[in-house]
């Protein structure tokens, strides 16, 4: 029994994993209940903060995953400081994609002042498929995580790109239904596609909320004349009105913008274009990446570069 609660972990044979992880999985095997995670919701928070620990390279401390301080030393201010944070979070419907993101600091100083500035209402990331539109947005999630979300009242991040790959009809429905439900909606079930969209948006902008709308692609008009406006009324109801008022911020993933907030774009709308990480700079990624995993790797030229030198 004594072996039981008082044995360490065995970090000798942990050598290889990274030092974050070995501190959460050492909150999780805590002897006294009352050090682990009292809810699903409190996992959650910890490991987005293990995630973007990883993710930047860098150690932290156990103190840093602990929600409770010690009590002698708590003062009045601590004590409202150790409860700040999101009252809910749900990112478990976003993709996984890979932790670490290099040569995107414009990238993330962009979103950093996006959530600051009081006046941006709804950021849309724009690019091709396989740029790093998601991987972004999830390393800078991250980093929010990491400060307790920055003040955010509410995070709730939704993928529809299952949809465009699965042959499902392309619907809105079980988003709306399932953020109204979220957010406090007393009955979902009521009004038309439109009044739903406006009723959720009246839930989220009145108070702080960070939303994460991802591949919203399948849901718009391709190429032509209604190019790039939301095919679901609820969804075009949902972004007008949150473009006009957002106490918090509405970020969104797409392959092309969003043509139904383009009123406010420059305002309380921006976009950003991302661009591909150029050869140069992946190589450097790479190399970045291996040195922080205590190992050398070689960046590979990729076949259509080789070729046009052997051709010169």
């Amino acid at each position: 029994m004594h072996q039981h609660q008082h044995a360490p972990l065995p970090l000798e044979q942990l050598k290889d994993v990274p030092q974050p992880l070995v501190v959460l999985l050492e909150m999780l095997l805590q002897k006294d209940p009352a050090k682990r995670p009292q809810s699903p919701a409190e996992l959650l928070k910890a490991m987005a903060t293990i995630r973007g620990a990883i993710g930047a390279g860098r150690r932290i401390a156990h103190q840093s995953l602990q929600k409770t301080p010690p009590p002698d030393s708590v003062t009045l201010t601590r004590r409202a400081g150790a409860r700040l944070g999101p009252r809910k979070i749900s990112v478990a419907r976003l993709p996984i994609t890979g932790s670490g993101v290099f040569g995107r600091e414009e990238d993330i100083a962009f979103l950093d002042a996006a959530w600051a500035n009081q006046h941006v209402n709804v950021v849309t990331i724009v690019a091709w498929g396989g740029v790093g539109k998601s991987t972004l947005v999830n390393h800078w999630l991250g980093r929010m995580a990491a400060e307790h979300y920055r003040s955010a009242k509410f995070v709730y991040g939704w993928s529809f790109y299952r949809q465009g790959t699965s042959g499902d009809s392309l619907s809105a429905d079980e988003f709306l239904d399932a953020a109204l439900i979220w957010f406090g909606d007393p009955d979902p079930r009521i009004g038309t596609a439109w009044e739903k969209g406006v009723r959720l948006a009246k839930l989220i902008a009145h108070r702080r909320t960070l939303l994460l709308l991802d591949g919203l692609e399948p849901l718009q008009n391709p190429p032509g004349p209604q190019e790039g406006r939301l095919r679901e009324p609820s969804l075009q109801a949902l972004l007008r009105e949150l473009a006009a008022f957002n106490t918090g911020l509405c970020v969104i993933t797409t392959r092309t913008a969003v043509a139904d907030i383009a009123d406010h774009e420059g305002t309380s709308a921006l976009r950003r274009e991302l661009e591909q990480l150029s050869w140069r700079c992946r190589c450097e990624s790479c190399s970045k990446r291996s040195a922080l995993q205590g190992r050398k790797q070689s960046c590979e030229v990729p076949a259509t570069i080789s070729r046009a030198i052997v051709l010169l």
